[in-house]
């Protein structure tokens, strides 16, 4: 209204926005261009947005079986590999493994992925952790990716990446997405 028209700007409130997402959302799904990888997100996004998505619509990750000439690992080497982003979201998670090291000294972490390093490093240091037990590689070529994860012995990771670990044939913990930007209350892990 009055402020759009002497600012050029439009005020939004959340649940302005949220109503504003939703009717997208509608528009995308009745156009068939939503589509869950599993039939619990259906159910999540019916019981959060109200969308229904059809059944139909679901097009579930590919499975499959652990790559030609890789065994799984029989010894545990106390080496964990976390695969991901280092992003808002995946912080909460990260920070409880930082702990888990901190507590076990005899493991090593390496951290794969790029993105806010200094945060995470920040964390590091105001908690204590030892950063001889943690080392962060960055970013690498996808075609490297499995010969680092095969170093380990465990798997810490969310989405695809818990795939890209499992076919390596390590056992794989899952790195829980926590939106509230900030440490969990206690260490959990899915």
């Amino acid at each position: 209204g009055v402020i759009n028209k002497f600012t050029g700007k439009r005020g939004f409130n959340n649940q302005r926005n949220l109503q504003f997402n939703r009717e997208i959302i509608d528009i995308v799904n009745q156009n068939r261009g939503l589509i869950p990888m599993s039939w619990i997100i259906t159910q999540l996004w019916k019981k959060e947005i109200g969308v229904e998505i059809p059944e139909h619509m679901i097009v579930s990750l590919p499975s499959f079986s652990v790559k030609d000439g890789i065994s799984p690992k029989k010894d545990n080497n106390k080496r964990i590999v976390f695969v991901g982003r280092l992003v808002d979201f995946k912080f909460a998670s990260l920070f409880a493994m930082f702990n888990y090291i901190k507590r076990n000294p005899t493991y090593h972490l390496t951290v794969v992925g790029a993105g806010d390093k200094e945060r995470a490093l920040n964390y590091i240091k105001e908690n204590n952790v030892p950063l001889d037990n943690i080392s962060f590689i960055g970013e690498v070529p996808y075609s490297e990716l499995p010969h680092i994860i095969a170093e380990h012995s465990i798997g810490y990771a969310a989405g695809t990446s818990i795939i890209e670990c499992a076919q390596q044939g390590i056992p794989v913990i899952m790195a829980l997405q926590y939106n509230a930007n900030k440490p969990f209350k206690r260490d959990i892990c899915g």
